[in-house]
């Protein structure tokens, strides 16, 4: 149905434009010049009508949908009129897409995700270090047993004594 509405639009811009040049045309002849004479002087004076008619295409709405379609069945056939290369396109935007995803997933899992846990965003990891911030010293046991005596510090506390772990969020 859409492509009636335009066939219609396209015929009235075609009857507009006509119409158009053969008014100026008559405006010429009855100024004094041959009717030859005066339809080649209002097409010089309208100028190149297919600038004009793609002029008037550009305003209308969705001309980028029609360009767009246009684009996609030119594509089509030519990649059905070369299959071979048809396949190595498909073959290379499908192996695209899948490392695009794959890399993703990891970047996600990885960095993005939040925690698993309430208010993420509050988890620390205090240390101790030199005064020249060299060196990254580990808390002392003493120092740790203090913190996890003292409960209004922090809402819970662990100790590590490698550089892995795991945190799991379970109880003790």
């Amino acid at each position: 149905m859409r492509w009636l509405r335009r066939k219609h639009r396209e015929h009235d811009l075609e009857r507009e434009l006509r119409s158009d040049l053969e008014l100026e045309a008559e405006e010429l002849q009855q100024a004094g010049l041959p009717p030859e004479q005066a339809r080649h002087a209002a097409q010089r004076a309208f100028g190149n009508i297919t600038r004009v008619q793609e002029e008037i295409r550009e305003m209308w709405q969705f001309t980028w949908l029609d360009r767009l379609a246009a684009d996609l069945r030119y594509a089509c056939r030519s990649l059905r009129n070369n299959p071979a290369f048809a396949a190595v396109v498909i073959l290379t935007a499908a192996l695209g897409i899948g490392a695009n995803t794959s890399i993703f997933s990891i970047v996600y899992a990885v960095l993005l995700r939040p925690l698993p846990y309430r208010d993420a965003a509050r988890l620390v990891a205090p240390t101790n270090a030199s005064p020249d911030a060299l060196l990254n010293w580990g808390i002392p046991d003493f120092q740790y047993a203090g913190w996890r005596d003292q409960a209004a510090i922090f809402d819970g506390i662990a100790a590590s004594s490698g550089r892995q772990f795991t945190i799991t969020g379970g109880e003790p």
